[in-house]
């Protein structure tokens, strides 16, 4: 019987095995993948179709998609590579390198290799070859609901005849707004792995733009990073509960942001990094005439923070490749170690009466394990503003997952997650619904500050697919979940523990840079009210299974 979950089947490689004579003749081995460091010589890169043309069961249409995709050109491939020729590593440096290529949007999956030598004191040159993926997206989608019409048009290329760059273009139209939006984003070529993104959004009730200069800690072993970002936004926002629209106000927000890194200390599996930065963050919230009935009870209250931080930042380095866990049939870099993240933000503008300075505070944390043949992952959030002109206010959200594989057909996947807050923010509200862990009910349906739930799914992947274009897995799946405590729960019209049983269909294009999954599920809600469906029919695209 298969045990635990499903770990990635290598790629062949384009190296064979060698076999190697000493000078008297004798058989020797050749020199093979290991923990001893060697130099590099050449970068010899292949960049693959998406579809192979010589599977048995290769069709036209493979055909003509792989006729109109650019491959990735050889150049961009080298530009993501965290090493040159000349530099000494080793195969945790390659894997790495293939974690880091895998990461492209537009690259479905990567393998290097050293190519195998009979000298170890000679230079080794490095093979790495890629498969693509299919990148360019278009969206056209039309209705009519209400006596209003909605029609979206668009296109969004992740690969730009081959060179990495994003782009997308979109018109969308419905009963409250239309307008445009453009995204572009692309690597500096003056500072090695950074990227510079423009994404701007132009409707008829506001705008919105947003600019980002990025260099990231990269590589395991990045020395520094530095990222400067613009976001304005003007726009309409809707909150909901019961199953009603309970209010709307108009948002005017900016946030300007500076950071800058440095490594403090680096080992072969962890880093330990120092961050400091400034942060620009104003929220203006207006009541609409878009509801009549608006209470302005529920009106957030401005935020307009200034603040200088610091931050540390722990990661161990654990990496095991995976199939199925978020995704079907796609290779997945699982990172089982330790990631912690602190910030410390000194607050100098929006400070309490008598106080001369307030606090922002920030933490993230994850770990991984491996238990019983399957694979739990752990994170934890919390963030908190003191002693400013607004409520003291913290949130605290833990999430645990579990996936075990009982065979190559059935899967099964547990989470629970909480939550926990004071003076939830009006605008950002705790809540559960059909968006948030309890599937059947309307989105944001109940709400409190502290927030508990929980889901298991049997799952079924198959060996099915469309085409070779869209995997397909099914899943049944029971949720359950409540929010309670606070101003705001008061409001909710059930205190009940909200529960659900379903079934559902899961489609996931394997060879497609946008990386989501279709959701369509049928779900059974055993709390109900006027406002929630005895059935409930749901069609969404998300990030996981």
């Amino acid at each position: 019987m298969f045990t635990g979950f499903s770990q990635a089947n290598e790629i062949q490689p384009l190296n064979d095995q060698l076999g190697c004579k000493a000078l008297d003749g004798t058989a020797t081995t050749a020199v093979t993948n290991s923990d001893v460091k060697r130099q590099i010589g050449k970068i010899n890169i292949t960049t693959s179709a998406i579809f192979d043309e010589s599977d048995q069961d290769s069709m036209a249409i493979h055909t003509l998609a792989n006729w109109m995709h650019v491959n990735t050109k050889e150049d961009v491939i080298k530009e993501r590579l965290p090493f040159k020729e000349g530099d000494i590593l080793d195969e945790d440096d390659l894997l790495e390198a293939e974690r880091i290529i895998r990461s492209q949007a537009y690259i479905r999956d990567a393998k290097i290799t050293f190519k195998q030598s009979c000298n170890i004191n000679e230079p080794a040159d490095v093979e790495i070859q890629t498969w693509d993926n299919w990148s360019l997206i278009p969206t056209v989608s039309f209705g009519r609901k209400g006596g209003e019409n909605k029609l979206s048009l668009g296109l969004k290329e992740d690969n730009v005849l081959g060179s990495g760059i994003r782009a997308r273009v979109k018109y969308n139209s419905d009963e409250q707004r239309s307008g445009y939006q453009f995204t572009l984003k692309s690597a500096f070529p003056l500072i090695p792995f950074s990227t510079v993104m423009v994404d701007f959004l132009d409707n008829d009730d506001g705008q919105r733009t947003y600019l980002e200069f990025d260099k990231p800690f990269y590589h395991f072993r990045s020395e520094s990073m530095f990222n400067a970002s613009y976001f304005s936004d003007e726009k309409t926002m809707d909150i909901f509960q019961n199953g009603l629209t309970r209010n709307s106000f108009d948002v005017q927000s900016h946030r300007y942001a500076l950071a800058t890194g440095w490594q403090l200390r680096a080992e072969d599996n962890n880093t330990t990094r120092i961050k400091i930065g400034y942060v620009d963050e104003y929220l203006l919230f207006e009541p609409n005439n878009i509801l009549a009935d608006a209470d302005t009870l529920f009106l957030p209250r401005k935020r307009d923070y200034q603040y200088p931080w610091i931050g540390i930042e722990y990661l161990e380095r654990e990496f095991k490749t995976m199939f199925d866990i978020y995704l079907i049939n796609q290779t997945e870099d699982i990172n089982l170690g330790w990631h912690h993240e602190f910030k410390l933000g000194f607050e100098l503008n929006d400070v309490a009466l008598g106080s001369d300075v307030g606090y922002h505070f920030s933490l993230v944390s994850s770990k991984g394990f491996e238990i019983n043949d399957g694979l739990m992952l752990l994170s934890l959030a919390g963030e908190s503003d003191f002693n400013t002109q607004n409520p003291d206010h913290f949130l605290l959200a833990g999430n645990i997952e579990y996936f075990k594989r009982y065979t190559d057909l059935l899967g099964f996947y547990a989470r629970v997650s909480a939550s926990a807050s004071n003076n939830t923010l009006l605008d950002m509200p705790i809540s559960i619904g059909d968006d948030s862990g309890v599937r059947g009910y309307p989105l944001q349906y109940q709400h409190g500050d502290h927030l508990m739930a929980g889901s298991i799914e049997a799952r079924l992947y198959t060996d099915y697919n469309i085409l070779k274009i869209l995997d397909v897995g099914f899943v049944a799946f029971a949720d359950m979940g409540k929010a309670w405590s606070g101003e705001q729960a008061k409001f909710n019209e059930t205190d009940s523990i909200l529960s659900s049983v379903g079934i559902g269909v899961r489609l996931y294009s394997s060879r497609s840079s946008h990386k989501s999954v279709i959701h369509m599920d049928i779900a059974k809600p055993f709390v109900t009210s006027e406002n929630v469906d005895v059935w409930e029919w749901r069609l969404q695209i998300k990030q996981s299974f």
